[in-house]
């Protein structure tokens, strides 16, 4: 990647949510650069993962409804907005969300699936 110097004003634009157009107009690059690149740097983002969690380290989930806003073919019946569970407590209908955070700060998420957290 050349343009070494321009890379701090285009991750600005990426920071600000703005389009590719914006960003290659206002980092002064072209909108085929622009696109390239942000995809290259949310590759990189996407790599980046904290480093293990260490000493005591505390953990809890959290369970959302399933949310398949923008999917061409639902697998499921459609819901109306807020809508609930059709069946009661933990079930296959919510995504379980779990956060891990250790005394030093350092957090880590992610999705283990549906239903209730088990160990595999």
């Amino acid at each position: 990647m050349r343009l070494r110097e321009k890379w701090l004003p285009f991750l600005q634009c990426m920071l600000g949510s703005m389009t590719v157009r914006a960003a290659a107009e206002t980092t002064g690059i072209h909108r085929n650069t622009s696109f390239r690149w942000r995809h290259r740097f949310l590759a990189m983002a996407k790599d980046d993962r904290p480093r293990p969690l260490s000493g005591i380290v505390e953990a809890d989930e959290t369970y959302l409804l399933e949310s398949q806003k923008g999917a061409r073919h639902l697998t499921r019946p459609p819901r109306r907005r807020g809508g609930h569970a059709k069946k009661r407590g933990i079930s296959g209908e919510l995504d379980c969300i779990l956060v891990a955070r250790d005394r030093q700060g350092r957090t880590c998420d992610f999705v283990p699936g549906r239903g209730p957290v088990t160990v595999a």
